[in-house]
């Protein structure tokens, strides 16, 4: 499958080639935002190398309550590189903050709530970046 490529600001990818196309890397749909069980992303390239610019919560149903917390880890369990930080809130499911830029070699990417929230409620989250090999 080919990575559906989207446009991109030359400030959204800092230094690296600015010639280069954003392409989706990662999704995971119908995340349980209320689980703090870790959840894998599928991975939607085929290269070994790239770097996020964009985390894009999106298509919510229910409700996140206001203390929905949790981060982005490269490996399971919290471990490995937090890609975005155990202190994100996840309430308005805006553009995510990304704690680690630059490029990453990780093969696994997971989604990992600290507090999950009150109430039912699922998303799709979609990573956007360059792939760089």
């Amino acid at each position: 499958m080919r990575p559906r490529q989207i446009g991109f600001t030359p400030a959204s990818i800092g230094a690296l080639d600015r010639t280069q196309a954003l392409s989706l890397l990662w999704q995971l749909r119908g995340a349980n935002m209320q689980s703090t069980a870790d959840q894998a992303f599928e991975k939607m390239f085929t290269g070994t190398k790239w770097a996020a610019t964009q985390f894009v919560p999106t298509s919510l149903s229910g409700a996140v309550s206001a203390l929905t917390a949790g981060g982005i880890y490269t490996s399971a369990t919290k471990g490995g590189l937090a890609i975005v930080g155990a202190l994100q809130l996840w309430t308005n499911l805006l553009p995510l903050t990304i704690a680690l830029p630059g490029a990453q070699t990780a093969s696994q990417l997971f989604l990992s709530l600290t507090v999950g929230s009150l109430t039912s409620a699922q998303a799709d989250i979609f990573v956007y970046g360059a792939i760089l090999d």
